[in-house]
Protein backbone atom coordinates (compact mmCIF):
# COMPACT_ATOMS: atom_id res chain seq x y z
CA UNK A 1 0.00 0.00 0.00
CA UNK A 2 2.84 2.37 0.91
CA UNK A 3 4.60 1.51 -2.36
CA UNK A 4 1.49 2.30 -4.38
CA UNK A 5 1.12 5.63 -2.58
CA UNK A 6 4.73 6.56 -3.32
CA UNK A 7 4.25 5.65 -6.97
CA UNK A 8 1.18 7.88 -7.17
CA UNK A 9 3.04 10.76 -5.53
CA UNK A 10 5.93 10.33 -7.95
CA UNK A 11 3.57 10.44 -10.93
CA UNK A 12 1.87 13.56 -9.56
CA UNK A 13 5.24 15.27 -9.09
CA UNK A 14 6.27 14.39 -12.66
CA UNK A 15 3.02 15.78 -14.05
CA UNK A 16 3.45 18.97 -12.02
CA UNK A 17 7.05 19.44 -13.15
CA UNK A 18 6.06 18.84 -16.78
CA UNK A 19 3.21 21.37 -16.55
CA UNK A 20 5.49 24.01 -15.01
CA UNK A 21 8.16 23.38 -17.63
CA UNK A 22 5.60 23.78 -20.41
CA UNK A 23 4.50 27.10 -18.90
CA UNK A 24 8.12 28.24 -18.89
CA UNK A 25 8.69 27.37 -22.56
CA UNK A 26 9.06 30.56 -24.62
CA UNK A 27 6.59 31.42 -27.34
CA UNK A 28 7.84 28.90 -29.89
CA UNK A 29 4.30 27.57 -30.09
CA UNK A 30 2.75 31.03 -30.40
CA UNK A 31 1.94 32.69 -33.73
CA UNK A 32 4.83 35.01 -34.67
CA UNK A 33 4.26 38.75 -34.62
CA UNK A 34 3.52 40.17 -38.08
CA UNK A 35 5.75 43.12 -38.82
CA UNK A 36 4.56 46.56 -39.87
CA UNK A 37 5.81 47.15 -43.42
CA UNK A 38 4.24 50.57 -43.98
CA UNK A 39 2.47 53.22 -41.90
CA UNK A 40 0.07 55.69 -43.47
CA UNK A 41 -0.99 58.85 -41.65
CA UNK A 42 -3.38 61.59 -42.68
CA UNK A 43 -6.59 63.40 -41.80
CA UNK A 44 -10.26 63.03 -42.66
CA UNK A 45 -11.70 66.33 -43.88
CA UNK A 46 -14.93 67.49 -45.58
CA UNK A 47 -13.05 67.52 -48.91
CA UNK A 48 -14.10 63.91 -49.58
CA UNK A 49 -17.21 62.14 -48.31
CA UNK A 50 -19.34 59.13 -49.21
CA UNK A 51 -22.14 56.89 -47.96
CA UNK A 52 -20.23 54.41 -45.83
CA UNK A 53 -20.84 50.73 -46.65
CA UNK A 54 -22.34 48.45 -44.04
CA UNK A 55 -20.24 45.43 -43.09
CA UNK A 56 -21.41 41.88 -42.50
CA UNK A 57 -18.82 39.52 -41.01
CA UNK A 58 -16.00 41.51 -42.60
CA UNK A 59 -17.66 41.78 -46.03
CA UNK A 60 -19.46 44.68 -47.73
CA UNK A 61 -22.65 42.72 -48.42
CA UNK A 62 -24.70 44.82 -46.05
CA UNK A 63 -25.46 47.59 -48.55
CA UNK A 64 -24.99 51.21 -47.52
CA UNK A 65 -25.48 52.67 -44.06
CA UNK A 66 -27.05 55.95 -45.16
CA UNK A 67 -24.40 57.69 -43.04
CA UNK A 68 -22.27 60.31 -44.79
CA UNK A 69 -18.69 60.07 -43.58
CA UNK A 70 -15.42 61.70 -44.55
CA UNK A 71 -12.82 59.42 -46.09
CA UNK A 72 -9.22 59.24 -47.25
CA UNK A 73 -7.91 56.74 -49.79
CA UNK A 74 -4.57 55.26 -50.76
CA UNK A 75 -3.80 52.92 -53.66
CA UNK A 76 -1.06 50.32 -53.65
CA UNK A 77 0.25 47.02 -54.95
CA UNK A 78 1.86 44.16 -53.02
CA UNK A 79 4.50 41.54 -53.66
CA UNK A 80 4.41 38.59 -53.23
CA UNK A 81 0.96 37.02 -53.00
CA UNK A 82 0.28 36.66 -49.29
CA UNK A 83 -2.06 37.55 -46.44
CA UNK A 84 -1.86 41.22 -45.44
CA UNK A 85 -3.41 42.99 -42.46
CA UNK A 86 -4.42 46.65 -42.18
CA UNK A 87 -4.92 48.10 -38.70
CA UNK A 88 -5.95 51.57 -37.51
CA UNK A 89 -3.42 52.25 -34.75
CA UNK A 90 -4.50 55.85 -34.05
CA UNK A 91 -7.71 57.72 -34.80
CA UNK A 92 -8.90 61.09 -33.53
CA UNK A 93 -10.05 60.78 -29.94
CA UNK A 94 -10.48 57.02 -30.10
CA UNK A 95 -9.83 54.17 -32.54
CA UNK A 96 -13.26 52.68 -31.77
CA UNK A 97 -14.81 55.23 -34.17
CA UNK A 98 -12.58 54.14 -37.06
CA UNK A 99 -13.57 52.13 -40.13
CA UNK A 100 -11.60 50.61 -43.02
CA UNK A 101 -12.72 49.45 -46.46
CA UNK A 102 -10.55 47.62 -49.00
CA UNK A 103 -11.38 47.83 -52.71
CA UNK A 104 -10.21 46.46 -56.00
CA UNK A 105 -11.51 49.40 -58.01
CA UNK A 106 -12.86 52.22 -55.80
CA UNK A 107 -15.69 54.48 -56.95
CA UNK A 108 -16.89 56.93 -54.25
CA UNK A 109 -20.25 57.28 -55.99
CA UNK A 110 -20.80 53.52 -55.65
CA UNK A 111 -18.97 52.66 -52.41
CA UNK A 112 -20.45 49.17 -52.03
CA UNK A 113 -19.06 48.05 -55.43
CA UNK A 114 -15.76 46.17 -55.83
CA UNK A 115 -15.37 45.94 -52.06
CA UNK A 116 -13.13 43.14 -50.79
CA UNK A 117 -13.70 43.64 -47.09
CA UNK A 118 -14.23 46.12 -44.31
CA UNK A 119 -14.51 46.56 -40.60
CA UNK A 120 -15.04 49.00 -37.77
CA UNK A 121 -13.21 49.63 -34.53
CA UNK A 122 -14.25 48.49 -31.08
CA UNK A 123 -13.52 49.43 -27.49
CA UNK A 124 -10.48 47.12 -27.64
CA UNK A 125 -8.87 48.01 -30.98
CA UNK A 126 -9.08 50.11 -34.12
CA UNK A 127 -10.64 48.89 -37.35
CA UNK A 128 -8.71 46.16 -39.14
CA UNK A 129 -8.90 44.05 -42.29
CA UNK A 130 -7.02 40.86 -43.15
CA UNK A 131 -7.08 39.76 -46.80
CA UNK A 132 -5.17 37.50 -49.18
CA UNK A 133 -3.78 39.82 -51.88
CA UNK A 134 -2.16 39.20 -55.26
CA UNK A 135 0.71 41.01 -57.02
CA UNK A 136 0.12 43.04 -60.22
CA UNK A 137 -3.25 44.13 -58.83
CA UNK A 138 -4.13 47.63 -57.69
CA UNK A 139 -5.91 47.86 -54.36
CA UNK A 140 -7.36 50.93 -52.68
CA UNK A 141 -7.65 51.20 -48.91
CA UNK A 142 -10.17 53.71 -47.57
CA UNK A 143 -10.14 54.94 -43.98
CA UNK A 144 -13.29 56.58 -42.66
CA UNK A 145 -15.34 56.85 -39.47
CA UNK A 146 -18.33 55.13 -37.94
CA UNK A 147 -20.03 58.36 -36.92
CA UNK A 148 -21.19 60.90 -39.48
CA UNK A 149 -19.04 63.80 -40.71
CA UNK A 150 -16.12 63.17 -38.38
CA UNK A 151 -12.90 65.08 -38.98
CA UNK A 152 -10.01 63.17 -37.45
CA UNK A 153 -6.33 62.41 -37.85
CA UNK A 154 -5.38 58.76 -38.29
CA UNK A 155 -2.59 56.24 -38.68
CA UNK A 156 -3.04 52.91 -40.46
CA UNK A 157 -0.39 50.19 -40.23
CA UNK A 158 0.13 47.77 -43.12
CA UNK A 159 1.34 44.40 -41.80
CA UNK A 160 2.69 41.34 -43.57
CA UNK A 161 5.77 39.48 -44.70
CA UNK A 162 5.91 41.03 -48.19
CA UNK A 163 6.29 44.50 -49.66
CA UNK A 164 3.82 47.33 -50.30
CA UNK A 165 4.27 49.71 -53.23
CA UNK A 166 2.33 52.95 -52.86
CA UNK A 167 0.92 54.51 -56.04
CA UNK A 168 1.45 58.25 -55.87
CA UNK A 169 -1.46 60.49 -56.95
CA UNK A 170 -1.17 63.16 -59.61
CA UNK A 171 -0.47 66.73 -58.53
CA UNK A 172 -3.11 67.94 -61.00
CA UNK A 173 -6.08 66.42 -59.19
CA UNK A 174 -8.55 63.89 -60.52
CA UNK A 175 -8.73 60.37 -59.13
CA UNK A 176 -5.83 60.29 -56.64
CA UNK A 177 -4.43 56.82 -57.26
CA UNK A 178 -1.60 57.56 -59.71
CA UNK A 179 -3.38 56.77 -62.98
CA UNK A 180 -2.51 58.76 -66.10
CA UNK A 181 -6.13 59.10 -67.29
CA UNK A 182 -6.99 60.53 -63.90
CA UNK A 183 -10.10 62.47 -64.92
CA UNK A 184 -11.70 59.79 -67.08
CA UNK A 185 -14.29 57.09 -66.50
CA UNK A 186 -13.19 54.98 -69.45
CA UNK A 187 -13.12 51.20 -69.90
CA UNK A 188 -9.42 51.03 -68.97
CA UNK A 189 -7.17 52.61 -66.37
CA UNK A 190 -3.59 53.35 -67.43
CA UNK A 191 -0.79 53.58 -64.87
CA UNK A 192 2.89 54.35 -65.36
CA UNK A 193 5.23 51.60 -64.19
CA UNK A 194 7.70 54.34 -63.15
CA UNK A 195 10.32 52.82 -65.44
CA UNK A 196 9.13 54.25 -68.76
CA UNK A 197 6.38 51.71 -69.40
CA UNK A 198 2.68 51.36 -68.62
CA UNK A 199 0.28 48.93 -66.96
CA UNK A 200 -3.31 48.84 -68.23
CA UNK A 201 -6.07 47.68 -65.88
CA UNK A 202 -9.81 47.25 -66.02
CA UNK A 203 -11.83 49.65 -63.81
CA UNK A 204 -12.15 46.73 -61.36
CA UNK A 205 -8.37 46.56 -60.96
CA UNK A 206 -7.66 43.51 -63.15
CA UNK A 207 -4.37 43.72 -65.06
CA UNK A 208 -5.10 43.57 -68.81
CA UNK A 209 -1.70 44.22 -70.37
CA UNK A 210 1.69 45.82 -69.82
CA UNK A 211 4.15 47.55 -72.12
CA UNK A 212 7.71 48.03 -70.93
CA UNK A 213 10.04 50.89 -71.77
CA UNK A 214 12.11 48.40 -73.79
CA UNK A 215 9.06 47.59 -75.94
CA UNK A 216 8.42 51.29 -76.53
CA UNK A 217 12.10 51.93 -77.28
CA UNK A 218 12.22 49.06 -79.77
CA UNK A 219 9.69 50.92 -81.92
CA UNK A 220 10.79 54.46 -81.12
CA UNK A 221 8.87 57.27 -82.79
CA UNK A 222 7.58 55.93 -86.13
CA UNK A 223 8.13 58.23 -89.10
CA UNK A 224 5.70 56.90 -91.71
CA UNK A 225 2.65 55.63 -89.84
CA UNK A 226 1.45 54.91 -86.33
CA UNK A 227 2.88 51.68 -84.91
CA UNK A 228 0.90 49.12 -82.91
CA UNK A 229 3.01 48.07 -79.93
CA UNK A 230 0.71 45.45 -78.43
CA UNK A 231 -2.82 44.05 -78.67
CA UNK A 232 -3.99 42.03 -75.68
CA UNK A 233 -7.19 41.49 -73.66
CA UNK A 234 -9.16 43.92 -75.80
CA UNK A 235 -6.55 46.66 -75.40
CA UNK A 236 -4.47 48.17 -78.22
CA UNK A 237 -1.37 50.21 -77.41
CA UNK A 238 -0.02 52.43 -80.20
CA UNK A 239 2.96 54.76 -80.65
CA UNK A 240 2.01 57.74 -82.80
CA UNK A 241 4.17 59.54 -85.37
CA UNK A 242 3.85 62.63 -83.16
CA UNK A 243 5.76 60.81 -80.41
CA UNK A 244 2.61 60.49 -78.30
CA UNK A 245 1.23 57.26 -76.88
CA UNK A 246 -2.27 55.91 -77.51
CA UNK A 247 -4.43 53.28 -75.80
CA UNK A 248 -7.69 52.01 -77.30
CA UNK A 249 -10.41 49.83 -75.79
CA UNK A 250 -14.15 49.40 -76.23
CA UNK A 251 -16.70 50.47 -73.64
CA UNK A 252 -19.49 48.13 -72.57
CA UNK A 253 -21.73 50.14 -74.93
CA UNK A 254 -19.51 49.23 -77.88
CA UNK A 255 -17.94 52.67 -78.26
CA UNK A 256 -14.23 52.97 -79.00
CA UNK A 257 -12.38 54.75 -76.20
CA UNK A 258 -9.23 56.53 -77.35
CA UNK A 259 -6.70 57.80 -74.83
CA UNK A 260 -3.69 59.80 -76.09
CA UNK A 261 -0.98 60.97 -73.69
CA UNK A 262 2.39 62.68 -73.94
CA UNK A 263 4.47 60.45 -71.68
CA UNK A 264 4.08 57.41 -69.37
CA UNK A 265 4.04 59.54 -66.22
CA UNK A 266 1.37 60.33 -63.65
CA UNK A 267 1.26 64.04 -64.52
CA UNK A 268 1.29 63.60 -68.29
CA UNK A 269 -0.96 65.81 -70.40
CA UNK A 270 -3.58 63.80 -72.27
CA UNK A 271 -6.76 63.85 -74.33
CA UNK A 272 -9.47 61.20 -74.55
CA UNK A 273 -12.72 60.65 -76.37
CA UNK A 274 -15.26 58.00 -77.34
CA UNK A 275 -16.55 57.27 -80.83
CA UNK A 276 -19.29 54.95 -82.05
Amino acid sequence: MKLHLNQRLSKMMLITVFAISMMAVPSIFAEPMVQTIYSWSGSLTPNASFDRPAFYHGTCHGGLTGTTTYFKQISFKVDPADSYTFVVSAFGNGASDSALVLYQGFNPSSPDSNCLGGGTGSSHHGAYIKEDLQPDTIYTLVVTSVSASTAASFTVDFKGEGHVYIIEPSSEGGIPDGRINRKDAGPVVVFPDYEGGIHVYSPEGVLLTTVSSAEFDAVGVPSDENAIIKQESGVTVVRLTTGEYQVNAYTWEGKLYTFIFDAPTTDSAYTSFEAS
